[in-house]
């Protein structure tokens, strides 16, 4: 089955596969504290609107490293 987008915004989309259950998340462009917490904040939701079990996370789209996120979660989420 396709993958069917659920939202989307200008930093992110968020997909989901009714097969298996699983959000696709793809992060697009320049990421800041505003674009990760509006992004984890429908992850979450769709997480328990769907009940999903897994989610693919892919930031090979964005313009710079990655890592401030780890710190974001750990302090936000």
């Amino acid at each position: 089955m396709k993958t069917e987008v659920l939202f989307e915004e200008a930093n992110f989309e968020i997909g989901y596969n009714s097969e298996t259950k699983v959000l696709h998340v793809s992060w697009k462009g320049e990421q800041n504290v505003h674009s990760m917490k509006r992004g984890c904040e429908k992850i979450v939701e769709f997480m328990k609107a769907r009940d999903c079990i897994k989610v693919v996370n892919d930031n090979t789209h964005t313009n710079r490293p990655w890592e401030s996120v780890d710190e974001f979660v750990a302090v936000h989420i």
